[in-house]
Parts: structure tokens; sequence; C-alpha cells
């Protein structure tokens, strides 16, 4: 199952990290699919807003960073896999940007 979204949302998730430096970076989520990498999970990012996923509300954002695989629904701990939950985000209206 992909993620929902739509060009006219209001609401992007911001992935917190670093550069190559080692710098803070904030990206905003371009794509992600969960089954992605064997089950492990595949996401792009981009620095600019309008290649952003983009989700009508700030509950759509929570279910996309908390879809688990399909492909590999567990990890090897028996918890659910997560493949997004393993990044630091923030779940931010567009227009607090």
């Amino acid at each position: 199952m992909k993620p929902s979204t739509s060009d006219i949302g209001k609401f992007v998730i911001i992935l917190h990290g670093a550069d190559e430096h080692g710098q803070p970076q904030q990206v905003f989520l371009q794509s992600y699919d969960p089954d992605g990498n064997n089950g492990q999970g595949k996401f792009s990012v981009t620095t600019k807003l309008e290649h952003a996923m983009k989700f009508v509300d700030s509950q759509a954002a929570i279910n996309c960073w908390r879809m688990q695989s399909t492909v590999e629904p567990l990890r090897k701990d028996g918890k659910p896999n997560r493949p997004l939950s393993a990044v630091t985000v923030q779940v931010t209206p567009i227009t607090a940007l």
C-alpha cells in the first residue's frame, strides 16, 4: 500500500539528520515505499518544498511514518517493521515553513 498524498496537502514530513560534513540538516520526505529494499524500506528526500510529499492532515502524515512493510512485516525482535520510524521526523504544517 502506497502512502496517500495530495498536491493540495497542508502538512509535510521533515527528516532530521546530518549532511556529509556532520552538520545538522533538515530535508523533506519526497517518496516512501515501506516494501522497498526487500522490506527494509526505501525513501527519498528533497530540500525543495514543492517536491515534498504533502498530506491532507497531520494524521495522514503520521500514518505514512508508521506504515508497516508487507514484505517483511516484523523485525528480528518480533516488533512491527516500520522502516521510516528509524528516522527522526517532524510533521509540520506548510504554513509554518
